[in-house]
């Protein structure tokens, strides 16, 4: 179910379970892009890196077309990783492949970061959207609920990432 866009690049955010990982690359690798970020990075994972890495070989992806963002540790991360990547790349039109209130968190990430001259105001993000869990809708209505009063008390998405609430997300996904 291929999207008929042309992308700069696409967004693999890494995340949750293996399948999950693995399924983001299928939907990806359906689409037509310049280049490719694998973003995030969760001691819990296993580093899917590799993983990844391999599966959009396998698809014709070329070594140089593939970024790596292994710092980040959840989606707020992942859009201060991704800005870097699109500011290297020079792209403008984004792609993220994974589920529905997942992409929703990063498309209000990445507007903040325009708000806040992070990203260009001309860069537009698309979703590539993946099946989606009542569990991973609840933790992402949580999830962004949680970020949104971080940014707000912190003052900005940099200053909030310098105080990860990694035990909050692990306490909701324990929960749901």
């Amino acid at each position: 179910m291929t999207s008929g866009i042309e992308f700069d690049l696409i967004m693999i955010p890494i995340a949750g379970e293996k399948d999950e990982n693995i399924e983001r690359v299928e939907r990806a690798v359906e689409e037509q892009s310049r280049s490719w970020a694998i973003c995030g990075f969760d001691k819990n994972l296993n580093n899917y890196h590799e993983e990844i890495y391999k599966k959009l070989r396998q698809a014709g992806v070329g070594p140089l077309q593939i970024y790596l963002d292994g710092n980040s540790r959840d989606t707020l991360g992942n859009v201060i990783g991704l800005a870097k990547i699109i500011n290297k790349t020079d792209s403008k039109k984004i792609g993220v492949a994974s589920y529905f209130s997942h992409i929703c968190r990063i498309m209000y990430f990445a507007d903040r970061a325009k708000g806040e001259g992070i990203i260009d105001k001309d860069i537009e993000i698309i979703a590539l959207p993946t099946e989606q869990t009542w569990r991973e809708l609840l933790y992402g209505t949580f999830g962004l609920f949680g970020k949104i009063c971080e940014i707000g008390y912190y003052g900005g998405i940099e200053e909030a990432q310098q105080h990860p609430t990694g035990n909050f997300g692990n306490f909701i996904k324990k929960k749901i």
